[in-house]
């Protein structure tokens, strides 16, 4: 499901896109940017299930 969300336009992803933490679905890249030395260019999709569980209606439509 992963693969699968990453394999989709850029266009699709990007609705995901945030560096939010307090949101609880997002999607980003280079996480350490701003503390790193190096770049590290990564793809992320994080789900944050410290408050509990998440609503699967929260999640990208590829990952319910």
């Amino acid at each position: 499901v992963i693969k699968v969300f990453h394999e989709q336009p850029r266009e699709v992803k990007k609705e995901w896109y945030s560096r939010d933490h307090k949101l609880n679905v997002r999607y980003f890249c280079n996480g350490d940017l701003l503390v790193a030395k190096a770049a590290n260019w990564r793809d992320t999709i994080m789900f944050d299930f410290h408050d509990g569980p998440l609503d699967p209606q929260a999640y990208p439509l590829v990952c319910r």
